[in-house]
């Protein structure tokens, strides 16, 4: 099957971000401490000092050591990553000392930093406009991700954080079979869910770029065990999604249907909304191409009292005023949601005077039973009845 790249990838954001990095870029390292070394600073100030009087085309992987000795959180937010503003760097770290699993830069902000791959140690932070072909996230605490565009998103790590996503793009997700993860919330952030419009060829893009849906069915599970039923909704939809690409023609059919009247379940209204749309399609119809009632008015006067068949309220489905065919045309289009095998019984309230509209009617009334079912479904999945 063709790797099918992930819509967006053409986005001019991600410009320059999706590739590999240069092997033979220049390798800063931040160390924290009076080190020795062209290449090894004992300070943000003199880190920047260096980046300065290189030029601007200049390639540069830069690493900050994230444990207790490492620099202090304040200098890299006020020194260092202002002074990266317009710069795009070929990699950046936060990276540890020894065998320390847990260290991470504590309440470190990171805002406007731009890397084709990046590897972030962070601990209680906050993630704010970067620009970043790989993200790899070690994240502890509570780790927020703001109006991020991000290629590659990889949750790693045995931190068991709890990750915010908040708006941004994100072309793909990765993460382990089993997440360690405490919680995640994603909102108002474009993941794609869908390819290209025409697809480039492999040399154009990294082999990592394309579009699966195994990070949203691990997510789901990891959700459906942490009994999350928003995040396992929301992250089920987005799998069926990706799976309407990939599957075979019949499947990619009813998918269709399926996306088209309920967003995959992921809409709750939007079942509703057709349902409305449908019902005012065939009172238009019924008002345009006239109905009858379907009893009959003299038996209210044979029969017994209050007993014949147009007494009550249903006598004003009888005349030729426009009250009386506004009144036939809505009692029809309800009375086919609520009895659709009434389509052919002689006990109708309103019959059709078109065939056309009767057959109408017909398709009608089992696509609302179908919309009906799907809003239920929507409401069932989503807050887990």
């Amino acid at each position: 099957m063709t790797q099918l790249v992930p819509e967006g990838a053409d986005d001019p954001r991600f410009s320059e971000l999706l590739r590999a990095t240069d092997p033979a870029a220049m390798h800063l390292r931040l160390d924290g401490k009076q080190v020795s070394g062209p290449e090894r600073y004992g300070s943000a100030k003199a880190m920047v000092a260096a980046i300065n009087r290189l030029e601007p085309e200049v390639r540069l992987q830069l690493s900050v050591l994230g444990d207790e000795f490492g620099p202090n959180k304040e200098d890299l937010e006020d020194i260092l990553f202002p002074s990266l503003q317009h710069r795009l760097l070929e990699s950046f770290a936060v990276t540890r000392r020894g065998s320390d699993r847990q260290a991470a830069i504590q309440g470190l902000n990171v805002a406007g930093l731009a890397a084709v791959e990046a590897s972030l140690r962070v601990r209680n932070g906050v993630l704010r406009d970067l620009k970043i072909g790989t993200l790899t996230l070690f994240g502890f605490g509570t780790v927020r991700l703001e109006n991020c565009v991000i290629g590659r998103l990889i949750i790693s790590g045995d931190g068991n954080p709890d990750i915010v996503i908040r708006g941004g793009r994100i072309l793909m997700i990765d993460v382990e079979e089993d997440p360690h993860i405490r919680s995640l919330e994603v909102s108002g952030v474009h993941i794609s869910k869908r390819p290209m419009a025409s697809q480039p060829s492999k040399e154009d893009w990294p082999v990592w770029l394309r579009l699966d849906a195994v990070a949203f069915r691990r997510l789901h599970r990891w959700a459906q065990e942490k009994e999350d039923a928003k995040l396992a909704h929301q992250m089920r939809g987005h799998q069926l999604s990706v799976d309407y690409y990939k599957a075979d023609r019949p499947e990619r059919f009813f998918l269709s249907l399926w996306w088209l009247f309920g967003n995959y379940g992921l809409s709750l209204w939007r079942p509703l909304l057709w349902l409305l749309l449908s019902f005012a399609i065939l009172v238009d119809l019924l008002l345009w191409c006239g109905s009858v009632p379907g009893v009959d008015q003299i038996a209210s006067a044979v029969g017994p009292p209050g007993g014949g068949a147009a007494d009550g309220w249903r006598r004003v489905l009888f005349g030729d005023d426009m009250s009386a065919q506004l009144a036939r045309a809505v009692v029809g289009a309800t009375e086919s949601i609520f009895s659709p095998v009434n389509v052919f019984s002689t006990r109708k309230l309103v019959v059709p005077s078109a065939p056309w509209v009767a057959v109408f009617q017909f398709f009608y009334s089992y696509l609302c039973l179908g919309l009906i079912f799907l809003f239920g479904f929507s409401i069932r999945r989503r807050f887990k009845i």
